[in-house]
């Protein structure tokens, strides 16, 4: 259960409720570590029921179109040039009905374990019961939201990165929590970008910092167990095993590192109390 420490500093709050005290990143960091080790066997399964299926259907669906003898046709090269302009052609294509399909299946799929994996984070953190069909019927519930947040997020960010690389590096940061703040206050749409917009306001490197570590500490642990199979030239579907359990352990906390941090920004800009994001996470329902 997430608590304010015993003996809080002196901070805005509302009245006589708890005041939480602001948390810098290695304090963000390490509270998402404890919070994840006394709650693993909460959150795990719910990651394992969603992230593991889109994982397997990303993955299948790459490795037929990638299977690794064509690879490394790829890679060797060919003594026919016309064959070898027909090879990169036929990769081209696959490339291109690879990134389609994950934008599309992969972003409603992401979108419905962010739903699912953020509500169950805040209940956790207020010390609420998670249960798996719980989370997943919520996600299911509230799917569109988050979707619409996260494809105007994308092509916003995207849009920043295609102009010039700052741009895109800055957006990333000012929306970094218009998700949680779909999730825990029901913002829609502009709302909620707005929202995260102006929550970061004043605190974007902090909050952009705290994103980047989260997601190093998550791709670094994917890689290193996938990697290490990989190395040993173990088979395909063994890595892709490793691989989606790895993504199913560590996803998780890259959750509760984002719900953190919102919380966070929220004690910085409004003095938000223990007991007003209780109120708040209870009332997801």
């Amino acid at each position: 259960m997430w608590q304010p420490p015993t003996d809080p500093p002196p901070g805005p709050h509302y009245g006589s409720q708890t005041p939480v005290p602001p948390r810098d990143l290695g304090r963000i960091i390490s509270s998402a570590f404890e919070v994840y080790g006394k709650s693993f066997r909460q959150l795990l399964p719910t990651a394992a029921a969603l992230a593991v299926p889109m994982q397997l259907v990303l993955q299948l669906w790459t490795h037929s179109l990638f299977p690794p003898e064509e690879i490394q046709k790829l890679v060797a090269g060919q003594s026919d040039p016309a064959a070898m302009l027909a090879s990169v052609k036929g990769a081209l294509l696959r490339v291109g009905w690879s990134l389609l399909f994950a934008t599309v299946v992969g972003g409603v799929m992401g979108a419905l374990v962010q739903a699912a994996l953020l509500r169950a984070a805040a209940q956790v953190l207020v010390g609420q019961e998670v249960s798996v069909g719980g989370s997943v019927s919520w996600g299911l519930a509230h799917l569109w939201p988050v979707i619409w947040v996260s494809l105007a997020v994308g092509v916003a960010t995207a849009a920043g990165y295609v102009l010039l690389l700052v741009p895109g590096i800055i957006l990333s940061g000012c929306f970094v929590v218009a998700v949680p703040a779909v999730v825990v206050e029901g913002r829609r749409g502009l709302d909620a970008m707005s929202r995260s917009w102006e929550l970061v306001k004043g605190h974007w490197w902090h909050a952009f910092l705290t994103s980047l570590v989260a997601g190093l500490i998550l791709g670094f642990g994917v890689g290193l167990f996938s990697g290490f199979f990989s190395a040993l030239k173990a088979h395909w579907v063994l890595v892709m095993a490793v691989d989606i359990a790895a993504s199913a352990v560590f996803t998780p906390f890259a959750t509760l590192v984002a719900v953190l941090l919102y919380v966070d920004l929220r004690v910085r800009k409004e003095g938000l109390t223990a007991e007003v994001f209780s109120q708040q996470v209870v009332a997801l329902g």
